[in-house]
Parts: structure tokens; C-alpha cells; sequence
């Protein structure tokens, strides 16, 4: 189990070692105030490379798994609802929001490029 222990770190200490059933690591958010944030979305780079996640608390990870380290790339304040990478720009990383918002963001810099407002209702996919 890989604990997320603040905002940037290893995803895991030592070598995982793949289980029979396929799991390899289950992430989890710690309890922050009696709750753990639960993750909403989830998302694969198509590279396979890295991992982004958002939760209720509008967190925003990336898992960089081929160089073993996770961080985070925003704290929006609003749930996520959807998470999606880009598939003409690797880099580049897209989370709705319950806010109705769509953030678009630099995985490697960790920087907001664009913020997409206008929708009327949350966007779920």
C-alpha cells in the first residue's frame, strides 16, 4: 500500500513485487481531519509512464512511475469529476471540476496552463 505522505516523495521504498491477482500497489490518501479524501478520476499518460488522480478535495497527483515519485500539481478546492492526458501533447494534463471548470496542466512543471469556464453544469467525462 502506498500512502501518500505529503505533497512530493517516492511512491515506493523498496522494489514492489506484483502480486498473483495482477496488484501491484493500492494509493491511498491519508485522513486528513477524521476523512480521507477519496480519489474520483484516474488517468494513464499514453506513454503508460505516469498516473494522475484527483479526489474530492480537488488534490491533483502525479505518479511518475518510472522514476519512482509522485508529487502534486494543484489544490483546486472542487471535487474532481474527470482526468484525462493529452494525446497530442504528453505533457499536458486535463481535470474537470465540480466548479464546472477545466484546468489543463504541465505534468513535468506542474503548472497551470489554461483554465476552461463557461460550462453549465459539472463535467463528468
Amino acid at each position: 500500500t502506498v500512502i501518500l505522505a505529503g505533497e512530493y516523495g517516492r511512491i515506493w521504498n523498496s522494489k514492489p513485487q506484483c502480486e498473483s491477482t495482477g496488484l501491484l500497489s493500492v494509493v491511498q490518501n491519508p485522513k486528513q481531519r477524521q476523512h480521507a479524501s477519496q480519489f474520483t478520476a484516474v488517468a494513464f499518460a499514453p506513454a503508460a509512464d505516469t498516473l494522475a488522480t484527483v479526489d474530492t478535495r480537488g488534490n491533483v497527483f502525479a505518479f511518475h512511475i518510472k522514476r519512482n515519485r509522485y508529487g502534486i500539481l494543484a489544490r483546486a478546492g472542487h471535487e474532481g469529476t474527470a482526468i484525462s492526458f493529452s494525446s497530442r501533447h504528453k505533457r499536458d494534463l486535463y481535470v474537470a471540476f465540480s466548479d464546472r471548470t477545466v484546468r489543463a496542466y504541465d505534468v513535468e512543471s506542474a503548472q497551470l496552463l489554461a483554465t476552461l469556464r463557461g460550462h453549465h453544469s459539472a463535467v463528468s467525462s
